[in-house]
């Protein structure tokens, strides 16, 4: 699933299941993260002025958690902070083409003739003249 729609496989939300963690928006491509149904209009919240100091109490706090972390979680946690905020930064390469197992292409289906099928292709084609030397 990771790699085919970027979401999170079943035995990883089996395991977020079992472990009361919802999915992490670091789970999800950015696709996902993005797409809108329907009218533009009215899909995206306006929050009220009185909203806006719980939104920086919990960047102050998330901050916090990040600069106890180890260096490299906070690597980990400033790629994922810097990708969603430029989701378009984030490379996206062409798939790989792979050879697939299936029939070759170009390959003939004719079977080689046995034996007799050339000794009657011969017969029935009449006999060749055999070249004579210059006697």
């Amino acid at each position: 699933m990771r790699s085919a729609f970027g979401l999170p496989c079943a035995h990883e939300m089996c395991v977020m299941s079992q472990h009361r963690r919802p999915v992490d928006l670091a789970d999800v491509h950015v696709f996902w993260k993005t797409l809108t149904v329907g009218d533009e209009e009215g899909v995206h919240r306006v929050y009220e002025d009185s909203e806006m100091p719980n939104a920086l109490r919990l960047i102050d706090e998330s901050l916090e958690v990040i600069k106890k972390a180890n260096p490299d979680q906070q690597m980990f946690y400033a790629h994922a902070i810097h990708s969603l905020i430029h989701p378009e930064s984030i490379e996206v390469e062409d798939p790989i083409t792979r050879q697939h197992k299936g029939r070759p292409k170009r390959t003939s289906m004719r079977r080689e003739l046995s034996g007799w099928e050339h000794v009657e292709k011969a017969c029935v084609s009449g006999p060749k003249s055999i070249p004579t030397s210059g006697r």
